[in-house]
């Protein structure tokens, strides 16, 4: 087989390898992913409450469970396309590029993302690749992806932890060295709006319990009380919802089942990025560093492990794209340390591994044929609330 045609049958395998992902995974949201697009500023500012506000004035009053089931579809498709187009533009060229876009849509990361159905994670996606396919160097492109960032923190503050360390290492390797301090500009504006978010975007007592009848009386479905309990609630009562969580066994579990494979994958991306950055940058392997390990310092004010470790991937790899794009010789680097037999390897173990994303009540542990059998819970009729 010619290289031509080898790289055409790696194309057909990465697009059949997104498209089973979508088919596979993309299924029914749950309660609590439902319940947080019930938010709205009704009764005052709040955070997470952006994309409510917004849904609240396509479909005003109560919102049935087909609603919510196409919102969430819509959404989660549309994040998990602008990742796949973002991955597919920035690993595109020869082999070992299309071996690493491949292990990228079977890994059990993206799954988990797609998986994740009805998560604000998919809008924030969304404007993460778009504030990335916007120029990093220019004043008019730092502007943009810097509001972009902001306009992310509205929709659900994770925004900065997740993808702050990434853009600003696209910044980072873009300019030259003496203008590598720009990178920098985009923290100071996301810090102060997410310190903002957690000490004014909180309800009133008073205010809180009248908030959470609203969204009860809008749910035309059964509302998640753990969402409802946290809504408007400031960093402390995370805190203290967290440090009560950690002692159970189930998120012991979670730690180990889910946080050990996600971390060993975040570790070989590091690793790989490490390669492809070549001698002598240290600086930039510990900038790849921080963008992978962002994501999961989250777990240190609220508990959602595979969530968290699937944004630390996904970062990765798009941090993977950026250092192709960016670093001179990357691409050379990368055929020297990333043969068929290495892609192999983790591949086979990327499509073997699952996380807690995948409810077993929702069908989620199910693939190909017999998800199709599941994907039939799209069309039934919806309970009645409660």
């Amino acid at each position: 087989m010619n290289e031509q045609t080898q790289i055409k049958t790696l194309q057909i395998a990465a697009a059949v390898s997104f498209v089973l992902a979508i088919v596979n995974h993309l299924l029914p949201p749950g309660s609590y992913p439902a319940t947080q697009l019930l938010f709205s500023y009704d009764f005052g500012f709040l955070r997470r409450g952006l994309t409510g506000e917004l849904l609240s004035m396509i479909l005003p009053g109560r919102v049935t469970v087909e609603q919510i089931r196409l919102v969430t579809f819509c959404m989660t498709l549309a994040g998990a396309v602008a990742f796949g187009v973002m991955a597919a533009k920035r690993l595109a060229g020869g082999v070992p590029q299309l071996l690493l876009l491949i292990i990228v849509f079977n890994s059990f990361a993206f799954t988990s993302f797609i998986g994740a159905t009805g998560y604000l994670d998919s809008i924030l996606m969304v404007l993460v690749v778009l504030a990335l396919a916007v120029p990093a160097t220019s004043v008019a492109g730092l502007a943009v992806r810097t509001a972009l960032l902001l306009l992310g923190a509205l929709v659900h503050e994770i925004m900065v932890p997740y993808f702050l360390a990434l853009i600003a290492f696209d910044i980072w390797l873009a300019e030259s060295p003496a203008r590598r301090w720009r990178a920098f500009l985009p923290v100071g504006a996301s810090v102060v709006i997410v310190l903002a978010l957690f000490t004014k975007a909180n309800l009133d007592p008073a205010l809180a319990e009248a908030f959470i009848d609203s969204v009860r009386a809008r749910a035309g479905f059964v509302p998640d009380e753990v969402n409802l309990a946290v809504a408007g609630d400031a960093l402390s009562a995370h805190q203290t919802f967290t440090a009560e969580s950690q002692s159970s066994g189930a998120q012991r579990a979670m730690y180990m089942f889910d946080g050990v494979p996600l971390t060993l994958m975040a570790l070989w991306i590091w690793w790989l990025g490490g390669k492809m950055i070549g001698e002598g940058r240290e600086i930039d392997r510990l900038a790849l560093l921080a963008v992978i390990a962002a994501p999961v310092t989250l777990n240190l004010v609220a508990i959602d492990v595979a969530r968290f470790g699937a944004a630390s991937v996904l970062s990765g790899f798009l941090a993977l794209g950026i250092i192709l794009l960016r670093v001179p010789g990357a691409r050379e680097r990368l055929a020297e340390h990333f043969g068929l037999g290495h892609a192999m390897i983790v591949l086979v173990l990327n499509a073997n591994v699952f996380t807690m994303s995948f409810s077993s009540d929702a069908g989620h542990t199910a693939q190909a044929p017999w998800v199709w059998i599941v994907q039939r819970h799209w069309f039934e009729p919806a309970p009645p609330p409660e």
